[in-house]
């Protein structure tokens, strides 16, 4: 089997209040508040494979953008590596190090604010490309037609700024611009969250002819699960900065095994469905500066016992038919859930549940 594209080791960031200076006298005196730490990415291990499209999912704050962020080195790492073409990129000498930068390109939610508003469509298109030595300024009208139509944008858009553009057409732009440095991976950080409905299926249309044509390999970040049915070939499930189940888009959808996954995706509504009963999560989503001792989640998991208050689990592989990888962090070999049916109490734990 050839090496990922990309890898994240055991990827962490932490958010660390700065105090000033007489926060800084009243802690040395013993009379101030801790700093405050917010572990926004904790321990997240993934690989990206030639070709694929990774969906991570999670719900607003679970760390799904700074995982992206970090893998596209926009944002330094407060733990771990991401290793590119099976070496870290931190210990790259520069000129690498700029290639592997360069070979991992990022769309952003929000296309406006992503975009230069004093730049043409053009000029922020063929602006990377010029600047790393990827074409020669007698090419640029070529490359530049070639990328428009490329994801469906006429050439005469060229001449014109943002603030022509709509919602759509300024991500078509984005797209574009990763594209236009011929990147090995591109990361789409909610690409399509701020677009209309109609526009969100053109765009996802679009990705979706992009990866058929192949030459590139993308994570997919959503909170959309019908979005990322549609668009993944893998999914990876965040709850409050750590993976908790990994496996191929059709083991999520038929056989969950993570309890956050089974009530993610007891929530997404099917035309055409049997009446089901939903059991609703209890409580709310905790807060990451204070994040529950153990599992994360066993505050409001209906499963929930003595040792998940006290240790945190770790992925471990569940027992698929035909060799399929499935990682799921739970103590529980937890039974299929059934449609009609509520919860069913949990077995003993795993006894080999810490030591994978």
């Amino acid at each position: 089997m050839t090496a990922p594209v990309l890898e994240l080791n055991d990827l962490s960031r932490v958010f660390a209040r700065r105090d000033g200076w007489l926060d800084r006298m009243l802690n040395r005196a013993g009379l101030g508040k801790p700093p405050e730490r917010l572990v926004a990415v904790d321990g997240v291990s993934l690989s990206l494979r030639d070709g694929e499209m990774l969906g991570v999912v999670g719900e607003s704050g679970c760390g799904k953008s700074t995982l992206g962020r970090m893998a596209a080195q926009l944002l330094p790492a407060s733990g771990g590596e991401v290793r590119f073409r099976g070496r870290a990129i931190s210990d790259l000498p520069r000129s690498e190090a700029r290639d592997a930068r360069r070979n991992i390109q990022m769309v952003f939610q929000n296309p406006y604010a992503s975009l230069n508003p004093s730049l043409s469509v053009g000029d922020a298109i063929m602006e990377a490309p010029l600047t790393h030595g990827l074409v020669r300024r007698r090419e640029i009208p070529d490359r530049l037609a070639s990328l428009l139509s490329k994801v469906g944008l006429s050439p005469e858009m060229a001449d014109r700024f943002p603030h022509e553009l709509s919602g759509g057409q300024r991500q078509r732009v984005g797209i574009a611009r990763a594209l236009a440095v011929s990147p090995e991976v591109i990361i789409f950080d909610e690409a399509v969250a701020a677009l209309d409905v109609s526009v969100q299926a053109q765009i996802l249309n679009l990705l979706a002819d992009l990866k058929e044509q192949g030459g590139f390999s993308s994570i997919f970040i959503s909170h959309d699960l019908n979005v990322v049915r549609f668009i993944s070939d893998r999914i990876a499930i965040l709850y409050l900065g750590r993976l908790v189940e990994l496996a191929d888009r059709d083991t999520v959808f038929a056989r969950p095994h993570h309890p956050y996954t089974r009530a993610l995706l007891s929530e997404v509504p099917v035309l055409g469905a049997a009446r089901r009963r939903f059991t609703p999560l209890k409580g709310e989503l905790p807060s990451p500066l204070s994040p529950p001792p153990g599992c994360h989640f066993h505050p409001r998991c209906p499963f929930a016992q003595e040792i998940c208050r006290r240790e945190s689990p770790r992925l471990r592989e569940v027992q698929e038919a035909g060799g399929t990888t499935h990682l799921s962090a739970c103590h529980f070999d937890l039974p299929q859930p059934s449609p009609e049916a509520g919860p069913t109490p949990p077995p003993h734990p795993k006894e080999d549940s810490h030591d994978t």
